[in-house]
């Protein structure tokens, strides 16, 4: 349905961390620079950059990327 088009953000990836400490361990990162991706329209933070309107979301907030042209769950 139409409404599905409406909960998501569509974006690329232009920065990302080489991965994060949880419990001690770390995990790396399950993105790359230039991966399209999709989050909750409610997760991230909205920020303008030079006058580029931005949001940067944490990686636990991202619940599918592109792989080979389709959006395949993360």
């Amino acid at each position: 349905p139409d409404s599905v088009d409406n909960d998501f953000t569509f974006g690329e990836v232009l920065s990302v961390a080489e991965g994060y400490f949880e419990r001690g361990n770390f995990i790396p990162a399950a993105v790359t620079t230039g991966d399209k991706v999709v989050f909750p329209k409610v997760a991230g933070t909205k920020v303008t950059l030079n006058g580029e309107k931005l949001i940067r979301v944490f990686m636990d907030d991202i619940i599918a990327k592109e792989i080979d042209g389709e959006i395949l769950p993360d």
